[in-house]
């Protein structure tokens, strides 16, 4: 299993509803903007890859967080449809991808 982080200025409703399905569950908090926090949570992930899970992410109460990532696509960013079919706010990320703000 990989870090999970949520992406919020603060512990909000969604983080603690979604901190009952996944306890080990970290908050990367941002001042000013989304860029910062994945950095914090870049610096705090133990694990090879890594999840981001924005605060405007409306995600799937049977969503798994099991997903492996093929050797292939190890230096990739991984980004995952919400409810609407959108790619947007749930991101795997390799613990060493340049992040760019």
């Amino acid at each position: 299993m990989y870090d999970i982080f949520y992406i919020a200025k603060e512990k909000d409703a969604a983080f603690l509803d979604l901190q009952k399905r996944i306890p080990l569950l970290k908050l990367a908090k941002y001042e000013e903007s989304l860029g910062e926090a994945f950095f914090t949570a870049q610096r705090k992930s133990l694990s090879k890859f890594f999840w981001i899970i924005t605060e405007e992410f409306d995600i799937d109460k049977d969503f798994k967080f099991d997903y492996s990532v093929p050797e292939w696509d190890e230096k990739y960013a991984h980004v995952f449809k919400d409810k609407t079919g959108n790619y947007t706010g749930l991101y795997l990320l390799p613990k060493n991808y340049k992040i760019t703000p």
